[in-house]
């Protein structure tokens, strides 16, 4: 793909005591428990469409929950931003995979003819 440059970045989500996170509570399935938290690998492409003066900005959320039962806690301290999960592994590679392999097959989406 025709793209630089990239940029990256990490975000977690908690959902103690977050009223929203009450309301999804009571909706979900018994069988999955609630996430203690989300990692949010995120990617930013600059596309610059072929022809055209404009860039477009492509972004690539992969979203990683970790609910209890599903990691060890003792790799996680959110207070001192320690995040070493196999999850956490897992899908920083499938977001880096995406992120080098998107491929743009149709530039009218971005305003090219």
């Amino acid at each position: 793909m025709r793209h630089v440059p990239q940029y990256e970045m990490i975000a977690i989500q908690t959902m103690t005591g977050n009223a929203l996170a009450d309301d999804r509570r009571r909706v979900r399935s018994a069988s999955r428990q609630e996430p203690d938290f989300t990692a949010l690998f995120l990617g930013l492409i600059r596309y610059t469409t072929p022809g055209a003066a404009a860039t477009s900005d492509i972004v690539v959320t992969v979203a990683v929950p970790h609910a209890p039962g599903e990691y060890d806690p003792a790799l996680v301290d959110i207070a001192s931003k320690k995040f070493e999960t196999p999850l956490m592994e897992k899908g920083k590679m499938i977001a880096d995979r995406i992120l080098q392999t998107l491929d743009v097959v149709d530039d009218g989406l971005f305003g090219a003819d």
